[in-house]
């Protein structure tokens, strides 16, 4: 085990307890890969949006919870759109281009982030000349089972 690790583990005991400040878990948060950039207000936001969410239920008390679903849901619903909209073959091609060029700029990307983006690329470019194909007038007349 490595002693951040170690340190890491040590102090997240201390942070459920209560017993740690920002500025000792600031330099931590600072060595995990794509928090380098965290500063200590970022760290406080992180340490105060724990204190009701993260409470431990019982067992009763999770059933409970399922059990009595809430009377009023008209909160949940944000928008009016309907909710299976078909994005067609060209959205797709164009906004997956639009991220492969965003992955390509990125400092943060590796190597295979970007083949990822581009192999869903080319799948999407490939269902989209399928798409466009013209069915062949024998395909109409042939069984289905063959």
């Amino acid at each position: 085990m490595s002693p951040l690790f170690t340190r890491i583990m040590a102090d997240s005991s201390k942070i459920e307890r209560g017993e740690v400040n920002k500025s000792e878990i600031h330099p931590l948060i600072k060595c995990i890969p794509g928090c380098e950039d965290a500063t200590e207000h970022t760290v406080t936001e992180w340490l105060s949006c724990d204190t009701e969410a993260n409470q431990l239920y019982t067992d009763e008390e999770i059933i409970s919870l399922v059990q009595n679903k809430p009377q009023d849901d008209s909160d949940l619903e944000e928008t009016d759109e309907p909710e299976n909209v078909l994005v067609s073959h060209y959205e797709a091609a164009s906004a997956l281009e639009i991220a492969l060029r965003y992955i390509e700029q990125s400092k943060n990307t590796t190597s295979t982030d970007i083949l990822f983006m581009r192999r869903w690329h080319n799948i999407d470019l490939t269902s989209r000349i399928t798409s466009l194909r013209q069915t062949n007038l024998k395909n109409f007349f042939t069984p289905k089972d063959r």
